[in-house]
């Protein structure tokens, strides 16, 4: 398929009704990450993802930045007791999947 086609076909299926299905699985969350490589989302329901992380640097003159790095981690973030729901939970550590 060119990239004209590719495009037009990834439309078509989000429109779909397996596309809208699909829209309502995903969840997009944005954080920083620390140097050490520590992060923390605010309110992620408990379930398995597919954690998409990429990095991204300056294009040089300034104009915007481009992407540098992809990776794909699973995450699996565990059901808490009421109590617990305001505490941080330590997922461990990550690492991408090749």
């Amino acid at each position: 398929m060119s990239l004209e086609e590719n495009r037009q076909y990834e439309r078509a299926w989000r429109d779909s009704p397996e596309g809208e299905l699909f829209k309502g699985e995903v969840r997009n969350y944005e954080f920083p990450v620390q140097p050490d490589g520590a992060f923390w989302v605010d309110d992620v329901r408990p379930g398995t993802y597919r954690l998409q992380v990429r990095a991204d640097e300056p294009v040089p003159g300034g104009k915007g930045t481009r992407r540098t790095a992809v990776a794909e981690i699973q995450v699996s973030v565990p059901e808490t007791s009421s109590g617990q729901r305001d505490e941080p939970i330590d997922v461990g550590s990550l690492f991408p999947a090749y």
